[in-house]
């Protein structure tokens, strides 16, 4: 995902080709690089092909604007100063992304087997949303996701700045004397990475040789043609996606659907506005029910009742959401109560109907088809206020 606008699609850079959710706009680093035949050669004792290193590594920045510290001792704080000599993996993460969250296995896991070995792995939590500036909601994602290592608090983005990144997740490899060697954006290349982790503690001393590949069970999407991550808030509403969009920003006749870059300064967002069913709701597009305040980043439902339909092609269906107090939706797929082959995580079944409660600042899975890539319609009804959806992710 980049953060201005996500979407899926391959990267091509510095030799990484990699699937992410976010556009890349230039080569994080510019033209820092420049060729360097000696750090690419490769040996036969060589655990990765250095063809893919950076060709002339430039020093790390230091963490910057670091907020707060988790999973330090007392929360102190950490200098990339203070661990030359060590490996260091910086994974550049927000606790609601998806495709952050899918990575995650495999970064604890590299963190739990290669920690004795010289590896420190500290994650910068860069938010995407306001709620994710809570300390108390990281920590939570911390616990629920078996995070042991370092959790920096970037919430001002100065580290992530430092740095020139552009996408959740990013992981950037560091050698032992402090030098960016590689890095790779986005999900995928599971096992390289772990290669890189090897080759670079085998260049400090740390190990001799490979301790072959770790066996993650992780979850990748398996199909390109999924519906791409949505949004709720003005900022980043899209026109073709977002089925109610014509009934609030009438087309002039002849002319054009009006962006939503002229459309959010209209007096209509950040007030309640009364939604009703379109006509038609194509694939890839939602729809709002009821009375709904569009602000920057949401959409809140206002009235006692309301629904979140949206036409899609994916095995789960996920949304960012939170409420003051725990709010009751029913769950519909294609208009009937979920199945148990169909229950996402945060969907139970009672007295034959399928609900689900929002409360936490967090991603609520609603829909698992296991292995099937399907279209369906999903519904939720809501028969209070208070709900507030941010986003739409699907796997």
């Amino acid at each position: 995902m980049a953060k201005s606008s996500k979407i899926i699609l391959a990267v091509v850079i510095v030799g990484v080709v990699a699937i992410v959710g976010y556009v890349i706009k230039s080569d994080p680093f510019g033209d820092a690089y420049t060729f360097n035949q000696s750090i690419l050669s490769t040996n036969s004792n060589d655990i990765v092909d250095r063809s893919i290193f950076n060709p002339n590594p430039i020093k790390a920045p230091d963490f910057q604007g670091i907020e707060r510290w988790l999973n330090t001792p007392n929360g102190e704080s950490i200098s990339l100063t203070d661990l030359r000599g060590k490996v260091v993996l910086i994974d550049f993460w927000t606790y609601s992304c998806i495709n952050c969250i899918r990575t995650l296995p495999y970064i604890t896991e590299w963190d739990r087997k290669y920690r004795d070995q010289g590896l420190v792995i500290i994650g910068v939590h860069s938010p995407e949303f306001q709620f994710e500036k809570s300390a108390d909601n990281v920590l939570n994602a911390i616990a629920e996701h078996n995070i042991e290592y370092p959790v920096a608090q970037d919430n001002d983005f100065k580290t992530w700045r430092a740095y020139r990144n552009q996408f959740w997740p990013a992981k950037y490899f560091i050698d032992h004397k402090g030098n960016i060697v590689w890095q790779h954006f986005g999900e995928g290349q599971y096992d390289e990475s772990e290669k890189v982790i090897q080759q670079l503690l085998k260049d400090a001393g740390l190990i001799e040789s490979g301790l072959g590949l770790s066996d993650v069970q992780g979850e990748s999407v398996k199909d390109k043609n999924i519906t791409p991550e949505l949004y709720f808030g003005y900022s980043r509403l899209s026109p073709p996606n977002f089925s109610n969009w014509e009934s609030i920003v009438p087309t002039p006749s002849g002319g054009s659907i009006p962006t939503r870059v002229a459309a959010k300064n209209l007096p209509l967002f950040n007030n309640p506005i009364q939604f009703s069913p379109p006509l038609d709701v194509q694939l890839h597009s939602f729809f709002l029910e009821g009375d709904w305040k569009i602000g920057d980043e949401s959409s809140k439902l206002e009235s006692e009742s309301g629904k979140i339909v949206i036409h899609y092609r994916a095995s789960k269906v996920n949304i960012v959401m939170q409420a003051d107090a725990p709010v009751v939706a029913e769950v519909l797929i294609d208009g009937r109560p979920l199945n148990q082959s169909e229950l996402g995580d945060d969907v139970v079944i009672q007295n034959g109907k399928s609900i689900t409660t929002i409360q936490p600042s967090q991603l609520y899975n609603f829909i698992n088809t296991g292995d099937e890539y399907e279209e369906h319609t999903l519904e939720l009804i809501f028969q209070s206020s208070g709900a507030e959806a941010f986003a739409f992710t699907f796997g």
